[in-house]
């Protein structure tokens, strides 16, 4: 290149500078050198497009060929691989009757990356606008020029198109009263730059008024005046409702402690008396006047004296528990509760007594006693009937058995099930067809089976099963997931004339003990619900959920055997079904709300607990349950236990509330504010508007069974994953709950 040419390269402002021809670099400058790392003899005869990330060539390329020395902006590539953003701007020159084309390019890493930062403040102080129920605005007070941030005409429910009014137009934007208290603060601002802060109404288009507060500032010019003001207006409507909400609920709660059912009592940490309701009096037959002159050890069984100062102790570091107390009434007979201690603290937080909530025990203890025994009874029955559980998916081969089954199969737990095709060999040939037909018609298309079969087991021995099997759908498979139970019936097979006065005395047993039940449960329903739930469910659920799994087995096996028998004994089958699968919804019940503790959270997919919850469930053949959901998962930070436990309750709700048959709907979506919502429909009657808000409230219930815990379960639950969950329903159109769960970015993001 001739020395004519250098002139050019000082002409051009960009730092780094390159001639070529026909895309081909005849020259660079020394800041070119620096940039891309390639030295001047590297740099020749290469094309220009090796000195441009791939992905942004073809732009390149299109930009060389026009004569339009107009700056656009790509990613620039190093000779290390390294690439950066730069500002590109060429022209080309005839020289000598050649076309050269001169290019300047500028590192603007610096510059997008400011922009970048400049876009991200700015979201986020319109999502913190936004979580805050706030707006900002500025006001040009000598162009007159007014304005508002996205959150003010948010608050305001006018459209940003619109543009902000000035200050004449305000007037029309609040009521008039609070307007004129506004006006002379401003124009105070105005004359002395003094800041101010009102609360006022704020007038929404649609004619709402919302409570909000104002707060202004002056900024001052460098020759000392004032030309701008700056301010915010934060919405707190949903506070003003809550404070005056709060001053009604102390009225409510000095009521609730005036006519509260438990007693109330609070001492100091000595155990001297501050206050005692009326019911506490009178659990112990004393008066008010008698108890708060007195110390809590004046009415404790002595034997527990040193557990309750104990108890005191631990108070004193500001712990809580729930504790059963022997207390003894004034004439001298024992009272036993249930006592839920909490500290009291003062103004500056340090503990100065506790706070008891007693609940007579006394005929509960009693009923425990003879849960206990109806407990071995039943432990009896379960080793009488032989029944055992499997489930087999069968994208996997190979079932899950019980230990009953091993026992039933006479086969070592250490060898694990057989896989489905080994099993020809454990069942006569006849027997085997029926066994292998009814597990593919389970598995491909989802039909239950009831049979009985005839095993010819490797030991020689010979027996007879009970098998029932229910299908299951599998999501994104057509095969089904098969849970099923399997039953030892030779004895009743080869003694078949003896099963009539076994299944009477089975009867009167079951009976007896179905009525010990129903005492307990209507004794836990109506009088004792919240003073036993901690401890009977932690205590006993265990020991009476498998009896009952049990009983229900062996009424459903006499059921079947005694279809000749006359109405009463069908109806005292039924009975015993019918209460067993009630006793059981209770314990699950009061176990769910027992063993309620801070989540343990991890990263879950929501899809797939949903899935795996609506597939445990039980929900009736006569319902149709469906799901609607994004294809790929949805990732939240939760306890998959308690959500799952969460949901099944209003599965459950739902189910109950069809009665028959309907259809479960559930859904999830991306609620756009970084949460994600789960919907559970019904097409049940719906709940009255009476009820709706009533629906999450502890012992609130319109059935005929249960206890009231499960919505309330429910919003514990969700609650203490940050979320939220309501009710929604228009009577006799179904009813709808969702819950709203926060989203959490995906795993290794």
């Amino acid at each position: 290149m001739s020395e004519a040419r250098y002139p050019f390269l000082a002409d051009l402002t960009f730092e780094a500078l390159f001639i070529s021809e026909n895309g081909i670099c005849l020259n660079q400058n020394k800041a070119a050198e620096e940039m891309f790392g390639y030295s001047l003899d590297e740099a020749v005869g290469k094309s220009n497009l090796e000195w441009i990330c791939p992905d942004d060539r073809a732009l390149v390329a299109e930009k060389m060929q026009q004569d339009v020395a107009t700056a656009y902006e790509c990613r620039a590539l190093r000779k290390d691989g390294s690439t950066f953003w730069a500002e590109i701007q060429s022209k080309n020159r005839i020289e000598e009757g050649r076309k050269i084309r001169i290019t300047a390019l500028r590192d603007i890493t610096d510059r997008k990356r400011a922009e970048q930062e400049m876009q991200r403040s700015s979201n986020l102080l319109r999502q913190a606008e936004k979580i805050a129920d706030m707006g900002s605005w500025e006001w040009d007070i000598a162009n007159d020029i007014v304005h508002w941030s996205d959150g003010l005409f948010r608050i305001f429910k006018r459209d940003p198109a619109d543009g902000a009014p000035n200050w004449s137009k305000l007037p029309d934007f609040f009521a008039s009263e609070d307007f004129e208290r506004l006006r002379p603060l401003v124009e105070d601002c105005i004359k002395t730059g003094a800041p101010y802060e009102c609360e006022l109404r704020a007038i929404r288009s649609d004619g709402e008024r919302r409570f909000c507060i104002a707060k202004g500032q002056a900024e001052w010019s460098p020759d000392g005046a004032i030309h701008r003001f700056f301010g915010i207006l934060q919405d707190v409507t949903e506070r003003k409702r809550m404070e005056t909400a709060l001053l009604e609920s102390e009225e409510r709660y000095r009521l609730m402690v005036e006519t509260a059912m438990e007693g109330i009592w609070t001492i100091d940490l000595k155990g001297n008396t501050f206050f005692v309701n009326q019911q506490m009096a009178d659990m112990l037959g004393c008066s008010i006047e008698e108890m708060t002159s007195a110390s809590l050890f004046d009415f404790l069984d002595p034997r527990q004296h040193g557990q309750a100062r104990d108890s005191l102790n631990r108070r004193e570091s500001g712990v809580g528990e729930v504790a059963e107390r022997c207390y003894l009434k004034k004439d001298g007979s024992a009272l036993w509760a249930l006592t839920s201690i909490s500290p009291i603290r003062d103004r500056d937080g340090r503990v100065i007594g506790s706070m008891g909530m007693i609940t007579d025990i006394t005929r509960l203890k009693e009923v425990e006693r003879k849960l206990n025994a109806a407990v071995v009874d039943l432990e009896l029955a379960q080793r009488i009937a032989h029944i055992g559980n499997w489930t087999l998916d069968p994208a996997v081969g190979v079932p899950v058995w019980s230990d009953e089954i091993y026992r039933i199969y006479e086969r070592d737990p250490a060898l694990g099930p057989p896989p489905v095709a080994d099993y020809k060999k454990m069942y006569a040939p006849d027997q085997y067809e029926i066994f292998h037909g009814a597990i593919q018609s389970a598995i491909r298309e989802g039909k239950p089976y009831d049979i009985q079969l005839n095993l010819m087991l490797p030991g020689g021995n010979n027996k007879w099963i009970h098998a029932i099997c229910q299908p299951d759908p599998t999501p994104g498979s057509a095969d089904h997931f098969l849970r099923g139970t399997i039953q030892d019936i030779t004895d009743a097979k080869e003694a078949e004339e003896k099963l009539q006065d076994y299944s009477h005395r089975l009867e009167e047993m079951v009976e007896a003990r179905t009525k010990a039940l129903e005492d307990a449960q209507a004794e836990l329903l109506v009088k004792e619900r919240l003073a036993v739930l901690g401890h009977f469910a932690g205590g006993i659920s265990h020991e009476i959920r498998n009896p009952l799994a049990a009983i229900n087995s062996s009424a459903y096996l006499l059921k079947l055997k005694m279809e000749g028998a006359d109405k009463s004994v069908r109806d005292h089958l039924g009975r015993i079904t019918s209460n067993v699968r009630k006793g059981a919804a209770i314990i699950e019940s009061l176990l769910n709300l027992s063993r309620m503790e801070k989540p343990r959270t991890v990263e879950t997919d929501l899809m797939a607990l949903v899935s795996k919850t609506l597939r445990s469930a039980k929900v009736p053949a006569t319902i149709e349950a469906c799901i609607d959901a994004p294809d790929g998962p949805l990732w939240v930070d939760v306890d998959p236990e308690q959500i799952r436990m969460a949901l099944e309750n209003i599965i459950r709700n739902a189910v109950q509330a069809m009665d028959g048959p309907g259809t479960l709907s559930i859904a999830a979506r991306p609620s756009g504010a970084g949460e994600v919502e789960i919907s559970v429909t019904d097409t049940g009657p719906g709940i009255a508007p009476n009820h709706i808000e009533k629906v999450f409230e502890p012992l609130f219930s319109t059935k005929t069974h249960g206890i009231g815990f499960g919505l309330s379960i429910v919003k514990m639950i969700v609650e203490n994953h940050g979320g939220t969950v309501r009710a929604e329903s228009e009577p006799g159109k179904g009813a709808r709950f969702v819950i709203a769960l926060p989203l959490s970015p995906p795993p290794g993001s």
